[in-house]
């Protein structure tokens, strides 16, 4: 019985492994093995409550080589990576051995980034069954990461002969034939396969090749046709939500998730997993409120369901740390990891919780163990050692970098992380090279127009005069709180400052909020009009109104702190919405050398990179994104003179007591001695500077850009243009395309 469940398990047959379990599992758990292969079962499903702890397991009562393989399978699970390969070593020596024992220890060294290791050892697990074919799949997949595509192909093929529903080998084989540059070959395959068979997987693979080619649109178009044709299938909708998500379309996939959650009638009544059908959607439905800012809604449903998910515990967590509560989201993923101790997305997600609030050396020992595991850990395991890298670190980065197997965001991330090493090596040239190569990879995926943000701000100049101003001014929200605006172009030091005057004992740091211009979003509803036009509109209602929607959503988040600070840094758009609508709100801008600034978003890769952020990832972009805001800026300047304060980036680094004095005077603030001690704040940080603000003061970012002059001149050449209006045939086609800056944008309630 026991060997049966091990050949199961290693054929992935965990169904029947269930029945097996339920039916015998007191017998199971008196002998050692049966113990061992029932860890192995929870880790793997997490459908039993509890696991035999790895203590009670004791490996010197093995005596054969399928005992030693699965040991090495259960201390692999576990992340001991190490007991994991010497088990394996040792099962090989056994003359019963069978495949599985090649095939794993190849994955532990393929995971490790060593290839030829795990080659050598995948051949030989072919040798002993030559139709395994998982192992012939990762072979593909091993020989796609060394851009060696004929062979690749190869071994795919090798899979569909044996099995052509293989999870995942269509789209390795689409990744091989876009590196060949023929992958439309592919995709006009699949249509005319649909044409003649028109069935379900075919639809999902299609969906899953289009996404692959950068073509979400239609993507996401075939797999609408799917679903409507294939309403049962679970398998399609998820495939839909995700290539909805990918788009950054958040907005489209929680409508259709609580549309699908409202009418359960195309779920079949005999479906067997049903419940847990319905558990995923909601979970999905759930991720989609929080991206959105619905966090109460998200709450209450979570708070309804079982906690039988890993993704209950990263979602709750998530809700924390919008909330600032790093502790309690730590804790709630401590609870996820004693349920699911080798998921690796609550491994990731407690890595990222302890950075974010300040425990790095926490954070670094769960970072390694991820690392371990899972090869594209190293990127933020190289991060939290300040980028300082061992040369197999470097191997492996630039390893992820040129793997077409992988997202084009994963590749991008090595990309940067890879930058930052060398920068730190001071080889100036191959960094910058690298970090081309990661903003051209991330530019694949979005879909950007430095003409929307011009249009926007040329309409904004337009409708906020004097006399509007004149008109409006003090009409606003009274709020008994004090909203501080920390506002500039990103990397212009709008983290820092908000940490400076968050860790003042009156401040609350709210972090980046939506809600602003989520405001700008709801105009057309009241007034009938698009945001900035709509403003021609207002009245003291509508601004009282609006000021109190921006108040009650911060007093959700905290509702005691007197003061608060919203650090979103594209509010620069919206100063004028701002205070007209809060009266007594304190504006600080900060300003930084242009170049500077340019360097660093081209340095960054943002996480937002599908809304306003998308500038980001081109030079020219982020020159015609700084004259923006040099335009706006000196509009705002001139309608609101004393109402701004200037905080300059670089005085700041130089003269930090001074200046924060003067800023504590300007929000009027009493001085606190502590808001110089930032550093050792424990509320979390979200952003990008999520390092750097644990850390002291620092000049070293001041003129950073000379080292890179050459590289630069498209900025340059852009800034030197200056601001210049669009055409009226270029207004023309931007007045119905553009959406207000930085909204995240949805009805999910």
């Amino acid at each position: 019985m026991l060997k049966q469940i091990h050949n199961l398990i290693k054929d992935k047959k965990l169904d029947e492994v269930e029945e097996i379990i339920k039916q015998k599992k007191e017998i199971i758990l008196e002998d050692n093995y049966g113990k061992l292969l029932y860890t192995i079962f929870v880790l793997l499903t997490g459908k039993e409550k509890d696991h035999t702890p790895i203590s009670d397991i004791d490996p010197r009562l093995f005596s054969s080589s399928i005992e030693f393989s699965d040991w090495g399978l259960l201390n692999f699970l576990l992340g001991n990576i190490e007991e994991a390969k010497s088990a394996l070593r040792k099962a090989t020596e056994f003359p019963d051995i069978d495949e599985a024992v090649w095939a794993r220890l190849g994955a532990i060294h393929f995971s490790q980034g060593k290839l030829e290791d795990a080659r050598y050892c995948w051949e030989r697990s072919l040798e002993i069954k030559a139709d395994r074919v998982e192992v012939l799949y990762n072979l593909g997949v091993l020989y796609l990461n060394r851009n060696e595509i004929e062979k690749a192909i190869d071994y795919f093929n090798r899979v569909i002969s044996i099995n052509p529903d293989f999870p995942k080998v269509e789209e390795k084989i689409a990744l091989a034939y876009l590196q060949l540059k023929r992958i439309d070959e592919i995709i006009e395959e699949f249509y005319q396969k649909i044409e003649k068979e028109n069935k379900p997987d075919l639809y999902l693979n299609l969906g899953n090749i289009l996404s692959i080619a950068g073509r979400f649109s239609e993507a996401i178009s075939i797999l609408y046709e799917a679903v409507n044709k294939y309403p049962n299938d679970i398998r399609l909708r998820m495939k839909l939500i995700e290539a909805l998500k990918e788009n950054k379309n958040i907005n489209r996939a929680g409508t259709l998730l609580k549309e699908w959650l409202e009418d359960l009638s195309w779920i079949k009544d005999k479906e067997e997993k049903k419940d847990e059908i319905i558990d995923m959607l909601k979970l999905e439905l759930n991720e989609c409120r929080i991206e959105a800012g619905f966090i109460d809604t998200a709450e209450e449903d979570l708070d309804q369901m079982k906690k039988d998910y890993p993704k209950w515990y990263i979602l709750k967590s998530n809700i924390y740390m919008e909330r600032n509560r790093g502790e309690e989201a730590k804790e709630v993923i401590e609870q996820g990891l004693d349920k699911f101790p080798s998921d690796i997305n609550l491994l990731q997600r407690l890595a990222h919780v302890l950075t974010s609030i300040g425990e790095i050396e926490k954070a670094k020992k769960e970072q390694k163990k991820l690392t371990s595991i899972n090869p594209a850990s190293v990127i933020n395991q190289v991060e939290m050692n300040e980028y300082d890298a061992t040369d197999e670190e470097i191997e492996s980065l630039f390893l992820l970098l040129n793997s077409i197997v992988l997202p084009p965001q994963t590749r991008a991330s090595a990309g940067f992380t890879l930058h930052r090493v060398l920068e730190k090596k001071k080889e100036y040239d191959l960094a910058f090279e690298v970090l081309t190569v990661a903003n051209e990879l991330i530019k694949q995926t979005i879909d950007y127009d430095w003409r929307e943000h011009r249009y926007m701000i040329e309409k904004t100049i337009e409708v906020f005069t004097p006399e509007l101003v004149e008109k409006l001014k003090g009409l606003g929200y009274a709020s008994k709180r004090t909203p501080i605006f920390v506002l500039g172009m990103p990397r212009s030091g709008t983290t820092l400052t908000e940490q400076i005057i968050g860790s003042h004992s009156l401040v609350y740091p709210a972090g980046e909020l939506s809600f602003i211009p989520r405001l700008t979003h709801l105009m057309p509803k009241v007034v009938k009009k698009r945001w900035p036009e709509a403003m021609l509109e207002m009245d003291e209602k509508l601004l009282k109104d609006a000021g109190g929607y921006y108040c009650e959503r911060v007093k959700k988040l905290n509702d005691t702190s007197p003061f608060f600070v919203d650090k979103l840094p594209h509010n620069f758009d919206y100063i004028g919405l701002i205070l007209l609508i809060l009266p007594n709100a304190k504006i600080i801008h900060l300003k930084r050398n242009d170049m500077d600034v340019a360097l660093s978003n081209y340095q960054q890769n943002f996480a937002a990179a599908h809304g306003t952020m998308g500038f980001a990832f081109d030079l020219r972009w982020i020159g015609h994104m700084l004259n923006d805001h040099k335009a706006i800026m000196d509009h705002w300047k001139k309608l609101f003179p004393e109402r701004i304060y200037e905080l300059n980036y670089e005085r700041l680094t130089t003269e930090p007591e001074d200046v924060i004095r003067d800023v504590l005077d300007f929000c009027e603030l009493p001085w606190e001695v502590s808001v110089l001690e930032f550093y050792h704040t424990k509320r979390p940080v979200k952003t990008a500077s999520i390092t750097q603000v644990r850390q002291k003061i620092y000049k070293s970012s001041v003129e950073k850009w000379r080292r890179y002059e050459k590289y630069l001149t498209p900025v340059i050449e852009i800034l030197n243009d200056g601001f210049k209006s669009l055409g009226d045939k270029e207004a023309l086609i931007y007045q119905d395309s553009v959406k207000p800056s930085g909204f995240l944008g949805v009805t999910i309630v």
